[in-house]
């Protein structure tokens, strides 16, 4: 198994920015006030970047990758997690793998999301859904100390994993 690209954020071109940033100060958004030691310029270009992801947003929830769960609406995910729309979408996960753990040769009885887009959520886009067994899934979302990881470092650990199976699949 090789674990597809979460599809990148969009990225304002210079004419998007550029747009942005007159209606913004035509509202009187941005600062226009100097700060000491800050660079103007960057700080308007970054709150106008900001500002563009906000409208981009509220246009297309499924633009923007959503990488954890608590930054969904409190209380979603877990009455989410409870619903048949899940549960279906959990046994369809595993089922492609014949219920076998992306990351070791053991049975998959947990689902890992790398992104909860709400397309992902509803079942559209499964590319960001890996079945995993529990101890693996632990791995994934828990360092040795047992604080959770940053989305970069279950990344990083997800595809170390997934890459020595892999490995050890082609030595046998």
């Amino acid at each position: 198994m090789t674990l597809p690209r979460i599809r990148p954020d969009p990225k304002p071109s210079e004419e998007e920015l550029q747009s942005e940033m007159a209606r913004l100060r035509r509202e009187g958004g941005l600062p226009v006030y100097a700060v000491p030691g800050v660079d103007l310029t960057e700080l308007q270009r970054n709150m106008t970047t900001l500002f563009w992801q906000a409208r981009k947003k509220r246009e297309d929830l499924d633009a923007f990758a959503v990488r954890f769960a608590t930054d969904l609406p409190q209380g979603y995910y877990n009455e989410y997690r409870q619903s048949p729309q899940w549960r279906a979408i959990r046994r369809t996960v595993r089922a492609r793998t014949r219920y076998e753990c992306a990351c070791c040769f053991k049975r998959a009885t947990e689902v890992h999301h790398r992104d909860y887009r709400p397309r992902v959520l509803r079942g559209e886009d499964l590319s960001p859904l890996v079945p995993l067994c529990h101890e693996c899934h632990e791995k994934i979302e828990r360092d040795v100390t047992g604080k959770k990881r940053s989305w970069n470092d279950k990344e990083r650990v997800l595809a170390d994993l997934v890459t020595r199976k892999e490995r050890s699949r082609h030595r046998a």
